[in-house]
């Protein structure tokens, strides 16, 4: 039978889960909602300046009366106020709904908040008794608690190449983004431009420092997969950022030609991104299995404490 303690804790984990999920679901709502009243504000704000102006003295008004359709236009935009102040009103309650049942689930949330530590200690104590008592599961659960410690530093190791690996592809897109805009200056540079040439080796200078930047972080990918025995073999190309033919030889030849160079640099720095995403999706996909595995040695620590019939 499993400890009360054990039980207790577990039940008010499944809560918080449940609790943060409707607070997520609930907070979304409230945001639509809050645009929607902001939306009708305006509309009713409208609807009662045409009232308004219909109700007052003025060229329109006089209009419109001997044009014989004043009350028919004014008992029009009215009827159109009415409309949009009666749904104004409903999404006004609605939000008010809305607040109180987010206060509620915060509220819920924010006292279960020591759930997971509590349910985590609650299993550590469970199962340091049921190793000490000797008994049959004893030699199971001790095996399990070193196959659950090991599992665990698997998974470290691969977030660890995920994160790396995520920041080196960041690091690759502002490389990417920062050759666009050279290679859009130096269309412009093509064509004549007025400072086409200079915002364009601005652009290639800034460039080369980020290729710098964007390998220092490719290195470390590079160690964090070589420690889950995966291989990482890229580098990021040299900017060519030489002025010496635009200085004397500033022609559209030799810009054409720099062009190109820029395109092609594009088309590397591309292949570069495709290749980590490529090594990103590896470390995702083993990731996933070594989740799986934690979740399947948890479920076993679990059952051996009695929690296994426990929904």
């Amino acid at each position: 039978m499993a400890d009360p303690d054990l039980v207790r804790a577990h039940e008010d984990v499944q809560a918080l889960s449940t609790a943060r999920r409707r607070l997520a679901d609930c907070s979304q709502q409230l945001s639509q909602v809050e645009a929607a009243v902001a939306v009708l504000q305006r509309q009713h704000a409208k609807e009662r300046a045409d009232v308004d102006v219909l109700n007052r003295t003025s060229l329109r008004r006089v209009l419109t009366k001997l044009a014989g359709n004043h009350d028919e236009k004014l008992a029009a935009e009215e009827a159109e106020a009415a409309a949009v102040a009666i749904r104004l009103d409903g999404q006004r309650a609605r939000l008010a709904q809305l607040r109180g049942d987010r206060d509620a689930l915060q509220d819920q949330v924010n006292r279960l908040a020591d759930a997971p530590q509590r349910l985590e200690a609650a299993l550590a104590a469970g199962q340091q008794r049921l190793i000490a008592d000797g008994g049959p599961s004893s030699a199971e659960m001790h095996k399990l608690v070193e196959q659950i410690g090991q599992n665990r530093a698997v998974e470290r190791e691969h977030v660890q190449a995920r994160d790396s690996g995520a920041n080196a592809v960041a690091a690759v897109k502002q490389v990417q983004m920062t050759l666009q805009k050279a290679l859009g200056w130096s269309t412009g540079d093509m064509f004549n431009m007025p400072m086409a040439d200079w915002v364009e080796h601005e652009r290639l200078d800034e460039a080369a420092a980020l290729c710098w930047q964007a390998q220092g972080l490719i290195d470390v990918f590079a160690r964090e997969m070589a420690d889950v025995a995966l291989d990482v073999s890229v580098r990021m190309p040299e900017v060519d950022t030489r002025r010496f033919a635009d200085m004397f030889f500033d022609n559209v030849i030799t810009d054409s030609m720099r062009h190109r160079r820029i395109q092609e640099t594009v088309d590397y720095v591309n292949r570069v991104e495709q290749y980590l995403n490529g090594r990103l999706n590896e470390v995702g996909v083993r990731l996933a299995r070594i989740k799986s595995t934690a979740q399947s040695l948890e479920d076993q620590r679990r059952t051996l404490l009695g929690l296994g019939d426990i929904a």
